[in-house]
C-alpha cells in the first residue's frame, strides 16, 4: 500500500523528541483513511486534514459511525504525528495511538497485541478478514495471464486457526501450482510456497487483493 509506505516514511523522517513536522509530511499523510478492528468489526473511515488546529496539531474528521464501530475514537477532533499517529480530542488528549515498525501496518495499541489497524481507505474494504472468511475458492492471476483458481482450507482450531493448507487447479508448475500453505499477518494473506515462495496479499480497491509489487491478484 503506497500510503502505508509513504506513513512509514514520516513517522522515520519524525521520530525523536526535537523531529519537526513539516508542511510536506503533512500534506503527504492527509487524506481518507480507514480504522480497522482487528476482530473482524466493521472499519470506520477518518478524514485526516492538513487544517492547523492548534500547535503541530491538524483537524480530523472522523465519519458518524466511528463513535460505534470503533468505541476508542469517540471524540477524536484532530491528529499529529509523534513516534505513531496520535488522535486526540478536542483538548488535546490523546484517544487512540498507532505505532508500526517498517514492515507492519499501524497498530493501536501496540504491535504485539494490536486492536485496531489504521490504513489508507480502500474501496469496497468494509473489515478484516477473519480466517473462516479466508477458507474457499479464489481466483489468482498474474498480470497478462489467465486466471486460475487455488482453494484455501482453515487449519483445525487446535492448530490456531489462523492459517492452513493451499491446493491449486493452475498448471502444472505454475507459481499458483507450488503454493502449499497460507496465513495472515496483520491485513495481508501470505501464501507459501516450495522453493522459498512468498506471496503477500495486500487490501486493493473493489474485494481484490494485490501482492506486492502488484503483479498478482486475488479475488472470489
Amino acid at each position: 500500500m503506497r500510503g502505508t509506505r509513504v506513513f512509514v516514511a514520516l513517522l522515520l523522517a519524525t521520530s525523536g523528541a526535537e523531529a519537526q513536522v513539516g508542511d510536506e509530511m503533512i500534506r503527504e499523510t492527509a487524506g481518507r483513511w480507514q480504522i480497522i478492528p482487528a476482530d473482524g468489526s466493521p472499519a470506520c473511515s477518518i478524514v485526516l486534514t492538513a487544517t492547523p488546529d492548534g500547535a503541530e496539531r491538524w483537524r480530523a474528521q472522523p465519519e458518524p459511525a466511528c463513535a460505534a464501530r470503533v468505541p476508542a475514537s469517540r471524540g477524536v477532533t484532530g491528529w499529529r504525528l509523534a513516534d505513531g499517529m496520535v488522535l486526540l480530542d478536542a483538548r488535546g488528549r490523546a484517544r487512540m495511538t498507532f505505532v508500526e515498525d517498517e514492515t507492519a501496518v499501524p497498530t493501536s495499541p501496540d504491535l504485539i497485541n494490536p486492536r485496531h489497524y489504521l490504513m489508507p481507505a480502500v474501496a469496497g474494504y468494509t473489515h478484516r478478514l477473519q480466517p473462516a472468511e479466508w477458507a474457499g475458492t479464489w481466483k489468482i492471476m498474474q498480470t497478462g495471464k489467465r486466471s486460475c483458481t487455488i482453494t484455501l482450507r482453515q487449519a483445525p482450531p487446535g492448530n490456531g486457526g489462523a492459517a492452513g493448507t493451499v491446493t491449486a487447479a493452475c498448471p502444472r508448475g505454475s507459481v499458483p501450482a507450488r503454493l502449499e500453505r497460507w496465513s495472515l499477518e496483520d491485513l495481508k494473506l501470505i501464501l507459501w510456497g516450495k522453493n522459498d515462495l512468498v506471496l503477500a496479499f495486500e487490501p486493493a480497491p473493489h474485494g481484490r487483493w494485490i501482492a506486492e509489487p502488484g503483479a498478482w491478484s486475488l479475488a472470489r
